[in-house]
């Protein structure tokens, strides 16, 4: 076995000796090719795949559960973030009990460790700030379900009740509620209001306004106060327009692509609403009755008064209550007549109150624009005729009026390059699966080895071409012998030789080879 070995490397030596240094180094790059293709793949399938083990962690929980799983000899590495803590898949559930048993992560303290907790020492103030505490964690919680935020801290101030009927403390409760939000993510206000009335609704005596809601830069998010919760903010205002105007564009491409084909329309507009708020109260008065002018009567009351004065007696006073008669002044004897009449009637009539709101958001102003491809139409252009129609095609379906519509016909440009751009975002709008990598190192390999055998091909054509002309074109065997002086040393002899290889390669080739078919 071992001469067989001695053969295959003799042979094999013998090989590379009748190798050009060219060849030599072509072949050396593709073993080396090959074998960083052949090296990625199997690292590729054979790599280890690490699975998450803990998410969303602060900075200190991360650091002890390194710190524990590196002491028990188990792999771990941090993610794409420092809150994030991966293991290998193979010990995924060992590092799950070594976890544990150490007590880590330490969690919130939550309503389960308030109920299991020893309450006999503890006085009723220790119970109710815990209470507080528990309340505030499990309403982080739940915010942290929420898509997009990422982590949440509820902070409760709920003031203590007391038996005394005046206090000088302020007896609102009040909330603050700090979110710390994903990469690249915004709440949108209706996201920020339901989350205030989560926590008022949660706490008791809690009101919305009394909630303050902070991004991860401390800024409040819900400075808007209730009253103007029906109002649009500019965010909105903004989107509701863009939507509009995104509804009418495709529903006027769509309608007219079934007549023009599809690809043959391009439809631009423009879109104007009025976010203007505007109430009207409005009261009418009418009888009941048509034609009346006077209703129905509910009340009637009806008053005479008649009063009748006489004059008076004799004079007053007796005889013998003085000697001397007073004398008074008599007045008229006639008699006095007073006479009253009063009546009062209260009519049934319909009273009709009114309370008109504008709506927001109203279309105020609308224009559109329609570009057909002259290849799809019928002459390349449209006559007057057809561009009259077709303005009040577009205006009838878009309920708009003709003066606000524009129809032209251009020439599309469908370059490869626009072609390309379509697929790739149609791709992307279908959410098309992304080619995996080791799909990538297989045709990189693929590329290079067909590279590599065109390279060689080319090569050994030009080897034989040039072989060809040698042929045709022999050189004279003594031109090189006359450039040998025999007469020198074996050394030296030598030595020219190799020089006249180096010097002349293709002719000492030819030379042998002439020598070769003489024999």
């Amino acid at each position: 076995m071992a001469e067989g070995l001695q053969q295959i490397r003799n042979q094999f030596n013998e090989f590379l000796q009748g190798l050009e240094k060219k060849q030599k180094i072509k072949i050396a790059v593709a073993i080396a090719l090959i074998l960083i293709t052949l090296t990625a793949i199997i690292y590729y399938f054979t790599r280890p795949q690490y699975v998450v083990l803990y998410s969303n962690l602060d900075a200190k929980q991360a650091g002890e559960i390194m710190n524990t799983l590196e002491g028990s000899g188990i792999r771990a590495k941090l993610g794409e973030t420092s809150s994030t803590i991966l293991v290998q898949k193979p010990d995924y559930q060992r590092a799950q009990v070594v976890v544990a048993t150490e007590g880590l992560p330490q969690a919130r303290f939550s309503y389960e460790d308030f109920f299991s907790g020893n309450s006999f020492m503890k006085t009723s103030e220790e119970k109710s700030k815990e209470f507080i505490v528990a309340l505030g964690n499990e309403l982080s919680k739940i915010i942290e379900e929420i898509p997009g935020i990422n982590k949440s801290y509820v902070t409760l101030s709920i003031p203590e009740n007391t038996g005394f009927i005046r206090t000088t403390q302020d007896q609102s409760a009040t909330a603050s509620v700090f979110l710390n939000l994903d990469y690249n993510t915004t709440l949108d206000p209706n996201s920020v209001t339901g989350i205030t009335l989560l926590v008022s609704n949660a706490v008791q005596g809690l009101n919305p306004e009394n909630v303050t809601v902070h991004g991860p830069d401390g800024r409040v998010l819900n400075t808007t106060s209730s009253d103007s919760s029906d109002t649009f903010g500019p965010t909105d205002q903004l989107s509701l327009q863009q939507a509009v105007k995104e509804d009418l564009e495709k529903s006027i491409t769509d309608f007219l692509s079934t007549v023009y084909g599809y690809g043959n329309v391009v439809v631009m507009a423009n879109v104007k609403l009025d976010f203007n708020s505007e109430v009207t109260e409005i009261q009418e008065f009418s009888p009941p009755i048509d034609g009346e002018t006077e209703g129905i009567v509910r009340s009637m009351q009806d008053l005479q008064q008649r009063v009748v004065n006489s004059p008076a007696g004799g004079a007053p006073g007796t005889d013998t209550n003085t000697e001397d008669i007073p004398q008074y002044v008599v007045e008229d004897q006639e008699n006095s007549l007073y006479y009253e009449a009063n009546q009062i009637i209260n009519y049934e009539i319909n009273e009709l109150r009114k309370k008109i709101v504008k709506a927001q958001g109203q279309v105020q102003d609308i224009t559109v624009a329609v570009y057909l491809n002259k290849n799809a139409i019928n002459g390349g252009e449209l006559t007057d005729e057809e561009r009259r129609e077709l303005e009040n095609i577009v205006s009838a379906a878009a309920g708009l009026d003709t003066r606000v519509v524009q129809v032209a016909a251009q020439e599309f440009s469908n370059s490869l390059e626009e072609q390309i751009r379509l697929a790739m975002e149609a791709a992307e709008a279908t959410g098309g699966q992304k080619i995996p990598l080791w799909a990538l190192g297989l045709a990189a390999a693929a590329l290079l080895g067909g590279g590599f055998f065109l390279l060689m091909r080319t090569n050994r054509r030009k080897k034989e071409a040039s072989e060809e002309i040698m042929r045709e074109t022999p050189i004279q065997s003594e031109d090189l012998i006359e450039e040998i002086d025999l007469e020198l040393s074996g050394s030296q002899v030598k030595q020219q030789l190799e020089k006249l290889v180096n010097k002349k390669p293709d002719a000492v080739a030819q030379l042998l080879r002439n020598w070769l078919s003489e024999e």
